[in-house]
């Protein structure tokens, strides 16, 4: 490397820790951000000295203002790289162009534009960002191209991050750029973590890498997670994977599980892939199952997929079914395959049929197919029919499908209807497929319907799909309403949905608003919607709540939300409440939430508890899990209960 160049980089290399120092200095520091801090040497280092035998990824123009991408016997690609100095404005700017699409697009786009010496410190600053869904897409691009460069030092940030959904993204991100870089090193790093959590969400991940490559290798690690949902989404996903690789392959791993509800649901995933491939042989293994709703489901998969290659054969294979309401779903499948490709002959399909279930779904299948191809035919197809159930059920069904892709047809179809059920149910249809694009002609909409309980539910239907877009104004809308619980309920539905985009905002609007005297407080409802997304962060702001049956109510569903994601730490959050009711009853939803995802581990923890009204509540929530389980464990661990009138009410709770 020449003296410029050297002097260059170790210029570069000051600015950046500089840089670091004056981050640190202006956001407040978490553990994420201080391994960012210092990881700035590593990075440094990697770039200056690639390893042996390859290239460096980066090749800096002579000019220093973009970064050539190089491919195997491609040109190279400049691209204009965004100082770290201006990345936070870059934030700003994306976040404020008008469409979705094009925040994001921006974001990749300046994810892509940073240095990778610089991601640990724009990382940082994406923390910061308010909007969960543009800061976890920013944040995995940004952590994938770290993890191609140095795959265990991103690691180890992704582990630092707190938030534990966000925590479990830029994993997958990672083992998927590490699986891609050095397999055998990934699987290492995985084994060698000590029992918990912790290694069980890694182990996940890498299982998720694995599966695409050498899904025999992923669902042999997927063995060593314990039972529970862990281990089923991890096998659902190598099924999946598996499928697309190698059916034959994947249908006998599916077959040689143990008989359960997790092989029938392996089945049902892998059964359209297989109706692909080979229809005949899918149909013939579908009917050698014992009936049930998972068969039934199968056998719908099977004839819908094959409907779109040879529709006549999954005709008369369904035909030949004996006759159930799984056979019922199937001809529906069927025939709005069959509607799509040739509307005409499904229609004589169905003519043909008996009078019955079957040929009413036929025909609701024939007018939602036709409402996307030819909206007028499908109108006067569907008055045509003779009034009755079966008409009512194919207006149902055309109005739902034109609300969205034509309302002017849904309109004039909701115009020559009678007034009656059908025509109130059509126009909360066309309610909702119309708030998106014009909120106040949805209300007006509603507006025309009777005042009942069906009003006041599409009411809230509307308001909540209106406040996904739009909170601010749907909440200015509900509190001009009459103050009374059909209100409240309103206000619950805008909290959920302001919360799942903008948690601060919508918890600061519902609190102003909530007290613990509503059925269905806004404020715990958006609290929920937050823990979803942030459940530490959710609780940070519970455990700020002034004392009482609000913050209670908080607490709980916090505890329960945190537990079926990171118990450990769930349980961790609730022993800081102090001896109480609240944290009896915090507890009591930890555990109860544990049972169902490790009922092992949830046993170890509560029998760890100090012992008093706390403890003994939770080994009944235990006991409640295990009981359908194992009832003779169950009633072992209620042994433990140290409350005499509490265990005899465990013991003898059928």
């Amino acid at each position: 490397m020449s003296n410029p160049s050297v002097f260059r980089l170790v210029l570069i290399m000051a600015l950046a820790v500089c840089v670091g120092v004056w981050i640190g200095q202006r956001f407040p520091p978490t553990p994420a951000t201080d391994f960012a801090r210092r990881v700035y040497a590593s990075m440094a280092a990697a770039m200056a000295a690639p390893p042996a035998g390859s290239s460096s990824p980066l090749n800096t123009s002579a000019g220093g203002s973009g970064v050539g991408i190089r491919g195997a016997g491609a040109n190279v690609v400049e691209r204009k790289m965004v100082p770290l100095s201006e990345v936070q404005t870059a934030i700003r700017d994306a976040l404020a162009k008008g469409e979705a699409a094009a925040r994001y697009q921006s974001l990749q786009e300046l994810a892509k534009s940073i240095a990778l010496v610089d991601i640990p410190a724009a990382l940082a600053l994406a923390e910061k960002m308010t909007n969960l869904q543009y800061r976890n897409s920013f944040m995995q691009a940004l952590i994938a191209r770290w993890a191609a460069q140095d795959p265990a030092a991103a690691m180890q940030y992704a582990k630092g991050v707190q938030n534990f959904p966000l925590r479990q993204q830029l994993l997958n991100s990672v083992f998927a750029a590490w699986m891609e870089k050095d397999r055998a090193a990934a699987l290492a790093f995985v084994v060698q973590l000590p029992a918990g959590n912790d290694r069980n969400q890694a182990m996940q991940s890498a299982i998720n890498a694995l599966a695409a490559r050498d899904p025999q290798g992923a669902a042999a690690l997927a063995t060593q997670l314990p039972p529970g949902q862990l281990r089923s989404q991890a096998m659902q996903n190598i099924a999946l994977q598996w499928a697309q690789k190698d059916i034959t392959a994947a249908v006998a791993w599916v077959q040689a599980q143990p008989d359960g509800a997790q092989k029938n649901q392996l089945i049902m995933n892998i059964g359209w892939q297989w109706a692909n491939k080979d229809p005949m042989a899918a149909a013939a293994f579908v009917q050698s199952l014992p009936p049930g709703q998972t068969v039934n489901n199968l056998i719908q998969n099977i004839a819908s997929t094959w409907a779109n290659n040879d529709a006549a054969a999954a005709l008369a294979w369904v035909q030949s079914l004996p006759a159930n309401r799984g056979r019922d779903w199937a001809m529906q499948s069927v025939i709005s395959t069959m509607a799509r490709i040739d509307p005409d002959a499904a229609v004589r399909q169905v003519d043909a049929f008996p009078l019955g279930r079957a040929r009413n779904q036929a025909i609701s299948a024939i007018a939602s197919t036709l409402a996307q191809s030819d909206p007028d035919q499908a109108v006067a197809w569907t008055l045509a029919l003779p009034a009755g159930s079966t008409q009512a059920a194919a207006i149902r069904t055309l109005v739902s499908n034109l609300s969205f892709s034509d309302p002017d047809a849904a309109g004039r179809l909701i115009a020559t209807l009678p007034a009656g059920p059908v025509r109130d149910a059509s126009v909360a249809q066309l309610a909702s497929g119309l708030v998106n694009s014009d909120p106040a002609g949805a209300i007006a909409w509603v507006a025309q319907l009777p005042d009942s309980l069906s009003r006041q539910q599409t009411l809230n239907n509307v308001v909540a799909q209106w406040a996904y877009n739009d909170p601010a104004a749907a909440a200015t809308y509900a509190l001009s309403l009459p103050a009374n619980d059909a209100r409240n309920n309103l206000f619950a539905n805008i909290a959920g949905a302001w919360a799942n985009n903008d948690p601060v905002a919508a918890v600061t609007w519902a609190a102003k608003i909530s007290n613990a005297q509503q059925p269905n407080p806004p404020l715990v409802t958006a609290v929920s919607a937050w823990a979803n997304a942030a459940p530490e962060d959710a609780a940070d702001y519970v455990s700020k709540l002034p004392p009482g049956d609000l913050q209670s109510s908080a607490a709980q569903s916090v505890a329960t939300i945190w537990a079926s994601q990171d118990p450990e730490d769930a349980a961790r959050w609730v022993e800081r409440f102090g001896a109480g009711d609240l944290q009896v009853s915090a507890w009591q939803q930890v555990a109860q939430t544990w049972s169902q995802s490790d009922p092992d581990a949830a046993r170890n923890w509560v029998a760890a508890l100090p012992r008093g009204r706390a403890r003994d509540t939770a080994i009944g929530a235990v006991c409640n899990a295990l009981r359908e389980l194992n009832p003779a464990s169950a009633r072992q661990f209620a042994a433990l209960i140290d409350d005499p009138a509490m265990r005899q009410d465990v013991l003898s709770a059928p």
